[in-house]
């Protein structure tokens, strides 16, 4: 299993696996997309950098040398124009502050990924969003974000982020454990 950001570790360590990916082919079929998404959308890509990535780095230099943000994925989600995401727990401040997301992933690179794809795909599908194979916009056109379907968003939010006893989610999780 894999999260998404090839350069760290990921939970497969804990299986004593490792990743299915190959972090130099992966990064750079990202670079590629987004440069496409750049041109297209006359707009600049950041990133909302990795939990394990240094937060000391303010420009992720593999990544086209784009603007690197540690610890700031809510404010950049609330300054975009849309959000870009393989299935990042992150989704949930697309969902709090209404903003297109366009799933992203590589069909090369994360075919055996397969916890991932199901995350992936079972999110998109519960939010109507486009999930985009990078592999295959190198070849067609880059799909567009879909808008945002206000209703889903609404159940997702009700769903999977407020539970229903207005607690905090440490408290629910103690009271599971005991």
């Amino acid at each position: 299993m894999s999260d998404g950001e090839t350069r760290y570790q990921s939970d497969s360590q804990l299986w004593n696996t490792k990743r299915v990916e190959d972090s130099r082919l992966y990064i750079e079929k990202l670079n590629f997309f987004f440069k496409k998404i750049e041109k297209k959308y006359n707009l600049q890509v950041v990133i909302a950098a990795h939990p394990r990535s240094n937060p000391k780095l303010k420009k992720d230099f593999e990544l086209g040398k784009r603007k690197s943000f540690y610890g700031k994925s809510y404010e950049l989600t609330k300054n975009a124009k849309f959000v870009m995401s393989w299935g990042s727990t992150a989704l949930s401040y697309a969902v709090l502050l209404k903003k297109p997301v366009l799933f992203i992933f590589s069909s090369s690179q994360q075919k055996k990924n397969i916890s991932g794809n199901k995350f992936a795909n079972f999110f998109a599908n519960i939010l109507k969003c486009n999930r985009v194979d990078i592999d295959e916009s190198f070849r067609s056109k880059i799909d567009s974000p879909y808008p945002v379907d206000l209703k889903l968003y609404k159940k997702y939010k009700k769903n999977f982020i407020v539970n229903k006893l207005n607690k905090q989610n440490y408290k629910i999780f103690i009271e599971n454990l005991r």
